[in-house]
């Protein structure tokens, strides 16, 4: 079945109508998101790198798995692999078009 777009004729109409946020918004929705900061086992932060959608994304693309690799070169470093370490990341809340 052939696509059919039927998006583009209106999407300047949507566009007209479409929010726009002020950029200090954003900055503020950055400062009051709170980080994470978890103890993890290696194996742990693998499995959860493993749910992002860009890692699906990434294997559906080039047929490999990633996070295999990243096991690999985080084991050199990480120790046992049960001892759990802190994995902390910001995490940043972005929505809409400034």
């Amino acid at each position: 079945m052939p696509f059919c777009d039927h998006f583009s004729p209106v999407s300047h109409d949507y566009a007209a109508f479409r929010p726009v946020y002020p950029e200090l918004l954003f900055a503020w929705l950055a400062s009051i998101a709170p980080a994470r900061r978890l103890a993890w086992t290696l194996y742990e932060l693998l499995g959860y790198i493993r749910t992002w959608s860009a890692t699906a994304r990434y294997v559906a693309a080039i047929g490999t798995d990633p996070v295999l690799q990243l096991g690999e070169q985080l084991r050199t470093c990480w120790g046992r692999e049960e001892r759990r370490r802190c994995v902390s990341w910001p995490l940043v809340v972005l929505a809409g078009q400034a």
